[in-house]
Parts: structure tokens; sequence; C-alpha cells
């Protein structure tokens, strides 16, 4: 599923912490700028479903249901984040 604007201003408006401008930083902007937009997007997509799996203990149905999208979505991202993960790993260990 999309996310609409109006759940992000939902979660903000509705959340305990400090009110934050915006969720693009500075930072985020240069990477963007690097990379493209549709890369990022891609790889902070990977790094959502990454972070739900591993919060619901692997159970993949869990975590496409607190994300609120299609398991299609999902694996979409997971494949890849999977794949960058191991190639991360090997980096490390050399």
């Amino acid at each position: 599923g999309l996310v609409k604007i109006e759940d992000i201003q939902n979660i903000i408006l509705n959340s305990n912490h400090q009110k934050i401008t915006s969720l693009l930083s500075e930072d985020h902007y240069k990477l963007i700028e690097k990379m493209g937009m549709r890369e990022y997007l891609d790889l902070l997509s990977q790094e959502i479903v990454l972070m739900a799996i591993e919060k619901n203990n692997n159970i993949a149905t869990a975590a496409i249901n607190e994300l609120g999208i299609s398991s299609a979505t999902f694996y979409k991202y997971m494949r890849p984040a999977i794949k960058n993960k191991k190639e991360d790993n090997r980096e490390i260990l050399q």
C-alpha cells in the first residue's frame, strides 16, 4: 500500500514525541542528490522491512500487517535487503 500524507500527519500529530517539522534532513537530501531518489527510497524501504521483520521475531505476516503493505510489496524489498545484508557481512569479514 501507498502511504498518504494524511497518514504521516496523523502519526506525527498523535505522537508523544517532540513535534517534527520535517521527515527529511539535510543529510538525507544530500544522499538523494548523490544516489537519486529512487535508489534512496528503495534502500530506505529495505531498511524498514528489515526492522519490521526483526521487531516481529522473523514473522513475515506480523511485519506485513504492522507495515500495512501487501506481501508482494514486502518481499519486493525483503529479498534485496537480505542480499545486501549478506554482502555487507562479507565485506566486514574481509
